[in-house]
């Protein structure tokens, strides 16, 4: 009786849900998903431009040594090392080591903890950098921090991804910042002189053909032995070429039979380039990289660099997003509509089920409460807004929605049976207050387990269960006293949902002279 009296204030109510709601928002960090314990930790190695092979190598032993006091002390179980590193940072000044934890029942740190030691131990060595980081969402092994720069000119893009590669170095959110863009590498650049070759009956092929089989080895044939088949390579001796000038002991025929040293019908130059040339979205790019510090979210991350290529970069240069800060990215512009859907649909229902537009609404005037409860409970547990937590504002939707059907759905019935409209709201909600708790104390012990669990993926278990939770929590305790005033607020005026076929029962009962027709 009381919050129909002070009905005017339930409406005051909602509005600072929202208001709060919008505020809590902007105060959580965004992610796309909470780092995960996977057990494993990977490390990229990445040494001097132009280091050869073998030199690698060596480094990688240092790494080897100085992880192997890790094992069997509570934080490694194994760990492979690869040199040259997989996929697209492939190259022979690179590395990759793979580091499985104990399992969970084996070793009180976490993974976080496991790798502020590895972080430690690989630190200092010198010729190399390390940089140990846990996997991302699809458990790939790259940076979760990829800031792609296109434009049309190289040198450009390099002059403006150093800025903001330094900019990202000063800030305590990133570590490990790299681009994948340098002038570093030498190489060899050896322009044909095609008139002298012509004259002496070189051709141009014929040196093609002579410093990939010298330089690089080429299968010329095949033989058996013992009922299997091998190629047969031709290459020149490794050790005889390690610099320019040894290229002038590769020697040429002429049409004539004689032989002619390489550098008599070429120019051998040597330059630096870059080992890889990208492209994004048709464009000229180059990726800016960096792993997460601790206590810092791929959201924060984000929008620092974000702010400052507003800040720095000219009109020319384009932003865009690659890996895991892609799909943040994606994640970020799609949920609002997904949630818009999601409230749409619940309302079509409804109103299919009130046979009403305007009951409907007092029903879903119970989500901004629910999600003011989910974002203050991510506020209170220190979550981010991640999808794990979205996929719990998006339930709330219709856990919360069921106390305002109890609610309504029973004052409608009572308001067929005739009874007056504020004794059918006060009705409603006594009589449905037992069902309304019950079904919410189901659901918050339902949720603890999800917020105190422990072991693998608990992670992502405590934001579904922290959002659900307060939100269920908090909504329950308004909602109670808010439903019944904005029923008496927006209903007040409306037929009761029996009206329309109570008043055409009475007109068929009586004929066209007024005289009652008894069955």
């Amino acid at each position: 009786k009381g919050a129909l009296k002070a009905r005017l204030a339930a409406p005051l109510v909602i509005l600072a849900c929202m208001g709060g709601s919008y505020f809590l928002m902007n105060q959580v960090p965004a992610q796309l998903t909470p780092q995960e314990d996977r057990g494993v930790i990977f490390a990229f190695v990445r040494g001097a431009d132009a280091t050869s092979y073998n030199r690698m190598s060596a480094n990688m032993d240092i790494v080897e040594d100085r992880l192997m006091p890790l094992l069997g002390q509570g934080y490694l179980k194994s760990f492979s090392i690869q040199t040259p590193a997989f996929g697209g940072q492939a190259g022979d000044q690179t590395g990759f080591v793979i580091m499985i934890l104990e399992d969970w029942n084996e070793r009180d740190v976490t993974a976080q903890e496991a790798l502020n030691k590895v972080r430690g131990a690989l630190a200092g060595i010198p010729d190399v950098r390390v940089f140990p980081f846990m996997p991302g969402f699809q458990g790939g092994s790259s940076e979760p921090v990829q800031f792609v720069l296109g434009g049309s000119d190289y040198d450009e893009l390099l002059v403006w991804a150093e800025l903001l590669k330094n900019k990202a170095e000063e800030s305590p959110m990133m570590e490990g910042a790299e681009i994948d863009y340098s002038e570093k590498t030498p190489e060899l650049l050896v322009t044909v002189d095609k008139q002298r070759a012509a004259e002496l009956g070189v051709s141009v092929k014929d040196i093609s053909d002579t410093l990939e089989i010298m330089l690089g080895g080429k299968s010329e044939t095949t033989y058996v032995e013992r009922g299997e088949e091998y190629d047969v390579y031709l290459r020149g001796d490794e050790n005889s070429f390690n610099n320019a000038a040894d290229l002038s002991q590769i020697y040429l025929r002429t049409n004539s039979g004689e032989l002619v040293t390489l550098d008599t019908v070429t120019k051998i130059e040597e330059v630096a380039a870059s080992i890889r040339l990208s492209h994004y979205n048709k464009q000229k790019s180059i990726t800016i990289t960096a792993n997460l510090s601790e206590g810092y979210t791929l959201g924060e991350a984000l929008n620092y660099l974000d702010q400052q290529a507003i800040d720095n970069l000219p009109g020319d240069i384009s932003v865009s997003y690659s890996g895991e800060s892609k799909d943040f990215k994606e994640n970020q512009a799609s949920v609002a509509v997904v949630f818009a859907l999601a409230l749409l649909v619940a309302y079509l229902v409804l109103a299919a089920q009130f046979e009403s537009f305007v009951n409907p609404l007092v029903v879903m005037f119970t989500v901004p409460m629910g999600v003011f409860g989910g974002f203050l409970g991510l506020v209170v547990m220190g979550q981010g807004m991640n999808i794990y937590s979205q996929i719990g504002m998006i339930m709330l939707i219709g856990m919360v929605t069921k106390n305002g059907i109890l609610i309504v759905e029973f004052a409608n019935q009572l308001r067929d049976r005739g009874v007056e409209f504020e004794k059918a709201i006060i009705d409603a909600a006594a009589r449905r207050l037992r069902p309304i708790l019950m079904t919410a104390f189901t659901t918050l012990a339902g949720a603890i387990p999800l917020i105190v669990s422990t072991g693998a993926g608990y992670e992502s278990r405590i934001a579904v269960g922290t959002v659900i939770f307060f939100g269920m929590g908090f909504a329950t305790l308004v909602t109670l006293f808010v439903i019944p005033a904005m029923y008496r607020l927006i209903s007040a005026k409306t037929q009761a949902p029996g009206h329309v076929e109570a008043e055409l029962n009475k007109a068929l009962s009586h004929d066209s002279k007024g005289r009652t027709v008894h069955p």
